[in-house]
């Protein structure tokens, strides 16, 4: 079986990560016609459809899927055999996109890896900022490597790690609790929410606190 050359497998993972066909032709330098016959010929050497494509969208088959992660790794080993074969010694550079909300990632994240680049040298941490809805979607899409975030997971397809506990707090003035006490969480019912929308992050965050169960907050 004739094997597949690296600049195929580099303009197969441009299209994987993007699945737009213009934008990773840009990309690797080429036209969008040599990007297509570069996947197609990637696909007669493999025997397999690589890309679902219709007129408005590009999509990866099963046997695409698969061949991300293969792909990734055998253009790292290659790299890794010039390196070896220059006598560059120590490991390969790696890089690491992690999506958080931008008070998160100031406060935790960056004190949290500054450290851990000085223990690997070889690593370069990428800090990308937005909210949980988009950093979701922006790792089914692969276009960062993880995230840290506040939000619930609800998708099977993504695993989830708690880092740690994060609590959160009412704050009120006396007098109003001295009308309206609050003792329980479900008080909070008789009360109004300000500063938040439900179309914000924060609101996100306190019905992922409560299990996605309703707040009556006004």
């Amino acid at each position: 079986m004739e094997l597949p050359d690296p600049d195929s497998l580099r303009c197969f993972l441009e299209a994987a990560e993007r699945l737009n066909f213009r934008a990773a032709a840009q990309a690797c330098f080429l036209t969008p016609a040599a990007l297509s016959k570069r996947i197609a010929q990637l696909e007669r050497q493999l025997g397999v459809q690589l890309f679902e494509r219709t007129t408005r969208r590009v999509s990866l088959t099963e046997a695409g899927r698969a061949l991300v992660p293969r792909a990734e790794a055998a253009l790292a080993q290659l790299a890794e055999c010039a390196r070896a074969a220059r006598g560059e010694a120590g490991p390969t550079p790696l890089e690491l996109v992690i999506g958080t909300r931008h008070e998160l990632g100031l406060s935790w994240l960056v004190p949290a890896t500054t450290p851990l680049e000085r223990a690997l040298p070889h690593l370069r941490v990428h800090l990308y900022f937005s909210s949980g809805p988009d950093l979701e979607l922006r790792l089914r899409a692969g276009e960062i490597d993880c995230a840290v975030s506040s939000r619930r997971n609800q998708d099977p397809a993504l695993e989830a790690l708690r880092l740690h506990r994060e609590d959160y707090a009412f704050v009120a003035h006396p007098k109003l609790l001295e009308r309206e006490p609050f003792e329980r969480p479900e008080d909070a019912a008789r009360h109004v929410l300000i500063d938040a929308h439900r179309t914000l992050p924060l609101f996100g965050y306190w019905r992922g606190a409560s299990g996605g169960q309703p707040l009556g907050f006004g």
